[in-house]
């Protein structure tokens, strides 16, 4: 039973480390997306400002 005890806790351990990797890497890539998304709207001022 302890044996069964201490699997189920190493797996929910593995499972938690996992998540927060994954937690991790979406708040990475939401920077990303949030600077290339600022970058892309500052080329598109600019130019707009070069037509007029």
């Amino acid at each position: 039973m302890i044996n069964i005890l201490r699997y189920l806790a190493t797996d929910i351990q593995l499972n938690v480390d996992e998540i927060q990797k994954t937690l991790d890497y979406q708040q990475r890539l939401a920077l990303a997306t949030n600077s290339l998304t600022k970058n892309a709207s500052e080329i598109s001022n600019k130019k707009l400002l070069n037509q007029i």
